[in-house]
């Protein structure tokens, strides 16, 4: 059995040896040297019985934030902190507003070769539970040349519809003349033959090209943040693939000069949408 019930046991009986008359008053005799000695070992004995009852460890990693387990004692979290730095090696989840953060990664500024990220999932299109959806913003630069300089931005998901085009969209801000000369990266969107289910990824041409992706939204689906880049071939059947631009063209593209090539049909209208 401990020592001391509890907290409140331990301060009483610290409180009660130092919390004495002084001496010679109403016949007291006041703290004395060994009340001192008295409380200091209290509060070793406090310690050391409550090191066994926390499994032995406060932090047993360095820069690892503990969690508390089921034994009363402390484990590692999946939080880290370095350099200023904070790590979580899992999936994030919060309730309420995140202001000032969001999903971003650079991918590179050299590719010896086409390199694929997996970063996220959507359920299968018929799923009753699949409200999936995803916007992301690539930002990219062939060669690193300002004149390259570009975003595109996805909205994706993958609910009703078979074609492409409704589930898949994108556009273009920035660049200077052809698509040729300013895609180097891009959505690939690989469906699953046996799940139905949609991988997606970043793509990466090879060359000396800057490459970053930011997640602006998201609901409902599946993230991978922690795959490793790979110049493996994703397997399964291709939905969309905005590195071929031919197949898969954007809603517009407006270059660094404001000129615009849009795919549809512009119409000029004040009174009906």
């Amino acid at each position: 059995m401990p020592t001391f019930a509890n907290l409140a046991a331990f301060v009483a009986s610290i409180t009660a040896k130092l919390n004495k008359p002084r001496r010679g008053v109403g016949g007291a005799e006041g703290v004395r040297a060994s009340d001192l000695i008295d409380a200091f070992t209290d509060m070793g004995t406090y310690v050391s019985e409550s090191i066994p009852e926390s499994g032995g460890v406060v932090n047993p990693t360095t820069g690892k934030i503990p969690k508390k387990n089921g034994a009363g004692g402390f484990d590692d979290s999946l939080i880290s902190e370095s350099g200023g730095v904070i790590t979580v090696a899992g999936n994030f989840n919060f309730t309420g507003v995140m202001n000032g953060i969001q999903m971003s990664k650079d991918m590179g500024n050299a590719f010896g070769a086409t390199t694929y990220l997996k970063i996220a999932q959507l359920r299968e299109f018929e799923d009753s539970g699949n409200y999936d959806n995803l916007i992301i913003e690539l930002v990219m630069c062939r060669l690193w040349s300002a004149d390259h300089l570009l975003t595109a931005r996805y909205i994706l998901s993958n609910r009703g519809s078979t074609n492409a085009s409704y589930k898949y969209k994108w556009y273009i801000t920035g660049g200077k003349g052809v698509l040729a000369d300013n895609i180097v990266a891009g959505i690939l969107c690989v469906k699953n033959t046996t799940t139905g289910k949609v991988d997606i990824y970043i793509k990466v041409s090879p060359t000396y090209n800057l490459v970053r992706f930011n997640v602006q939204s998201a609901n409902n689906l599946t993230f991978y943040p922690n795959e490793a880049t790979t110049t493996v071939t994703p397997s399964g059947t291709v939905e969309f693939d905005s590195t071929q631009y031919n197949t898969y063209p954007p809603m517009f593209y407006v270059d660094s000069l404001g000129n615009m090539k849009l795919r549809g049909t512009l119409t000029q209208s004040v009174t009906s949408w």
